[in-house]
C-alpha cells in the first residue's frame, strides 16, 4: 500500500507488466507514443521499475530484473 498523492484523482490500482529489461521497454513505450513518468528506478531485491501512462492515459508500470540488455 502507497500513500495516495495529492496530484492522483482517488485511489487506483496499478497493474505491472514484467519486461525482459527496462531500458528497452522504455524505448518501445516512447515509439508506441506513451510517456514515462517515473524511473527507471531500482527498488529494494534488485528490480527495476518504471512508470508510464499510454497514449489513452491508462497508467501502468514495467518491471525488470535488468536494467538493459
Amino acid at each position: 500500500m502507497m500513500t495516495r498523492q495529492d496530484s492522483m484523482p482517488g485511489p487506483l490500482w496499478n497493474f505491472y507488466f514484467g519486461v525482459d529489461n527496462i531500458t528497452s521497454a522504455i524505448e518501445r513505450v516512447a515509439k508506441a507514443g506513451g510517456t514515462i513518468t517515473n524511473g527507471p528506478m531500482e527498488v529494494p531485491g534488485g528490480m527495476w521499475i518504471a512508470n508510464a501512462i499510454d497514449p489513452q492515459g491508462v497508467t501502468y508500470s514495467l518491471m525488470s530484473a535488468n536494467k538493459s540488455a
